[in-house]
């Protein structure tokens, strides 16, 4: 790996921070600094938490230069009123689309390569979704995993 790992990480935080809805930021809170959804107030959210979680190494070559695969799930909280006609599937939904469209690469190149500090950064395996929907329950919940791969 050419490029340390919290300069990957701070570049994909970057990223997902540019994600809007209508225009504006998707995102009231967005963090490294990972809490659980009960702890952040519902004037905090929607929120937005990176979570570095294992990845895999390996070589392209005998005796080479590592290869790496970082993964991380991108947490995204977003507050409801129960009372309201408010769909809480909506709410995450918009909110999944708006760090997808944040994530994908320009038209112009195949991948997403955070400025070039990797080989390519993507959305890679099963959604978590909880919207919220049992009684009282006023919180959805999706969880969205990325694969980065670093290059050599």
């Amino acid at each position: 790996m050419n490029v340390p790992r919290e300069t990957i990480l701070e570049a994909l935080l970057g990223v997902i921070a540019t994600a809007t809805i209508d225009s504006q930021p998707a995102f009231v809170t967005i963090s490294r600094k990972f809490q659980m959804w009960d702890a952040v107030p519902g004037i905090q959210q929607p929120a937005c938490y990176l979570r570095q979680t294992p990845g895999r190494v390996d070589q392209n070559e005998d005796f080479g230069l590592n290869r790496w695969t970082l993964r991380c799930g991108i947490w995204i909280y977003a507050k409801y009123s129960p009372t309201s006609d408010t769909i809480p599937a909506v709410l995450l939904n918009n909110l999944i689309d708006a760090v997808e469209r944040a994530i994908l690469p320009s038209p112009a190149f195949p991948m997403q390569t955070l400025g070039g500090l990797v080989v390519n950064c993507w959305l890679d395996g099963d959604v978590i979704i909880d919207e919220g929907n049992l009684p009282n329950d006023d919180q959805a919940i999706a969880v969205l995993p990325v694969s980065i791969r670093t290059g050599v």
